[in-house]
């Protein structure tokens, strides 16, 4: 049986969708669409740290 994760991530309070590229805060570990916090795929692959908007 495959597992479903029904957590719900990110600012726009949406289920996990293995779909969209994330990316993780390293201060509150909560995980973001990179769409939502205005991070395209190419830079979100050279941040070394991520701050939330709320952190």
């Amino acid at each position: 049986e495959e597992e479903v994760d029904s957590r719900v991530y990110c600012i726009c309070q949406t289920l996990y969708d293995d779909e969209k590229i994330m990316v993780a805060c390293d201060k509150c570990d909560e995980w973001y669409h990179t769409e939502c916090v205005q991070l395209s795929e190419q830079v979100v692959e050279l941040v070394d740290k991520f701050y939330c908007p709320k952190c």
